[in-house]
């Protein structure tokens, strides 16, 4: 495509902005809400750095349940299910948009 366009007298501007973006868009939406979601529930890197002020939900998590006690679980339930709808939300929404954008194709 790119070289059709070229041939057409396409700039390489006008070929990053209408066959380049829109082709790559998909696949940085969808890599996106998997990052963002790998990223939300990683502990590891935060929990081995050392606690923050304000702590990462994952370690936050993992701290409580954890714990010795008992009664903490609960708490520790919470928090990993409010980390599920945030990277269900975000999937959501990503999926939204790949769908809205195949079927404006």
């Amino acid at each position: 495509f790119t070289e059709a366009a070229s041939l057409l007298g396409a700039s390489r501007r006008q070929r990053l902005r209408h066959l380049t973006l829109p082709f790559a868009t998909p696949a940085l939406i969808a890599s996106a809400a998997i990052i963002f979601t790998f990223t939300l529930g990683s502990y590891e890197v935060p929990w081995l750095l050392g606690r923050t002020s304000p702590e990462p939900l994952p370690v936050l998590a993992y701290r409580l349940f954890t714990d010795t006690d008992l009664t903490a679980r609960p708490a520790a339930l919470t928090v990993s299910l409010l980390t599920v709808v945030v990277a269900l939300g975000i999937a959501a929404v990503a999926a939204s948009a790949l769908a809205r954008r195949a079927e404006s194709r």
